[in-house]
């Protein structure tokens, strides 16, 4: 299965209000806990995992306008 097959079938989960607000507010309370983290992250090795974790939620938070788009 392909990308774009994939993406289609999350088009309840995006275009569903009860369903994408509540993930979108989870997702973004986890950038947050990651953000802290990531300013006290004490080793580099550790920075780059909390960056990798940052980059993985926003691709998330972005996914209504990969699914949309």
């Amino acid at each position: 299965m392909n990308e774009k097959d994939l993406l289609n079938k999350n088009k309840a989960l995006v275009n569903t209000r009860q369903l994408w607000e509540p993930f979108q507010e989870l997702m973004k309370e986890r950038l947050e806990t990651l953000r802290v983290r990531l300013e006290k992250a004490p080793e580099e090795v550790a920075v780059y995992r909390l960056q990798g974790e940052i980059a993985n939620v926003r691709w998330l938070l972005g996914l209504r306008e990969r699914v949309n788009g």
